[in-house]
């Protein structure tokens, strides 16, 4: 590319990211499943907070099964961040598949 006179932009913007799309895929869908897994941080450092303000869905999956031994809704809930997580791997597949 750079003998055909391309400019290290275009080099990037044409060769390096379309080589590196299936990665940064991976890397972003991998990240946003972490994003349900917050449970942890809010337990250790907040306990859920002054009030409602550090509520992430993971903490409240755990305050309706076990501290409000509501376990039905406890599992709705477990099962709603199932399905948001497989329909975010499932957009991530079909927004990056490529057929070559």
């Amino acid at each position: 590319a750079m003998i055909d006179g391309a400019s290290s932009w275009q080099i990037f913007r044409r060769l390096t990211l379309p080589m590196m799309s299936k990665v940064i895929a991976i890397a972003v869908l991998i990240r946003g499943i972490d994003l349900f897994r917050m449970f942890d941080y809010v337990f250790v450092m907040t306990s859920g907070g002054p009030g409602d303000a550090t509520t992430v869905i993971g903490w409240q999956l755990y305050e309706e099964s076990f501290k409000s031994l509501n376990f039905g809704r406890g599992s709705a809930i477990g099962y709603i961040i199932t399905l948001l997580t497989f329909g975010l791997a499932l957009f991530y597949y079909r927004l990056f598949k490529r057929d070559y």
